[in-house]
């Protein structure tokens, strides 16, 4: 683990800590180059994803476009809000979604939609965190 990712984790942490303590949280500053490095990876990651369901499904691909908004870590796993729009070459239809994330080891795991999208994000990023999103 490089210098940068451990003061990176280390900064986190203790902004997750001031969640509780200050009644807000700001995500990590996209100022830091960690962050951003971050951010872009989580980004490319959710966008094979979607290529990858979709072929699985055996349903047209679209392009997947996503940006990523890094909220914190939790161990190797990064913790952030995906945006996300798909163009379909043969239809002008377009879709998207936007969608808190778990990312480890290049497995992405999404916020559950309906009733189950709160206590599904809880379990994804812990409580304190999870109601941070939230608020």
């Amino acid at each position: 683990m490089t210098m940068k990712r451990i003061a990176f984790t280390i900064s986190v942490a203790a902004s997750v800590g001031l969640v509780s303590a200050c009644g807000g949280y700001e995500p990590p500053s996209t100022t830091d180059p960690v962050v951003r490095d971050d951010a872009a990876a989580v980004a490319r990651i959710v966008e094979a994803d979607m290529v990858a369901k979709e072929l699985s499904a055996g349903g047209p691909v679209a392009r997947w476009t996503c940006t990523a908004t890094l909220w914190g870590r939790d161990g190797a796993a990064l913790l952030a809000e995906a945006d996300c729009e798909a163009t379909y070459r043969a239809k002008r239809d377009e879709a998207g979604f936007v969608s808190p994330i778990r990312v480890e080891n290049d497995q992405v795991t999404y916020a559950a939609d309906g009733s189950q999208f709160e206590d599904s994000l809880r379990r994804m990023w812990g409580p304190q965190l999870a109601e941070a999103y939230l608020d």
